[in-house]
């Protein structure tokens, strides 16, 4: 089983960790929510065959970046549409993780509070 660690978001201005301004919850409302979902750039099931053979299987997340507003909590939901690769998503600054998650085949794993109305996440059928 092939692991794709993709670290995504850096708190560049941020570089103590009692400033880092992050904050990971649970539970509560969500006033946002971003979709990511992970995409094939170079597979062994499409290739191009060379990249493959030299790099390995290539994976990114779309979009490759986003923000959220200060103070408002966001839900965050990963999409992993590979049917037989394991992904990871990890947030952290250079002294501190916030979040590390791992990301099942075909599974929609969503972090944050959730809005009033919304399901929770379940397996893509």
């Amino acid at each position: 089983m092939k692991r794709l660690l993709i670290i995504s978001i850096l708190l560049f201005a941020c570089r103590a960790p009692q400033q880092h301004g992050v904050t990971i919850a649970r539970t509560g409302a969500a006033g946002a929510r971003v979709v990511v979902t992970t995409v094939g750039v170079a597979i062994k099931e499409t290739g191009p065959a060379a990249t493959v053979k030299e790099f390995g299987e290539v994976y990114a997340f779309s979009p490759n970046f986003f923000a959220v507003h200060k103070d408002e909590p966001t839900m965050i939901h990963f999409l992993n549409v590979q049917p037989d690769d394991n992904h990871d998503f990890m947030l952290f600054t250079t002294d501190q993780v916030f979040l590390k998650m791992l990301l099942p085949p075909l599974k929609e794993t969503g972090h944050g509070p959730r809005r009033k109305s919304e399901p929770s996440a379940q397996a893509i059928s």
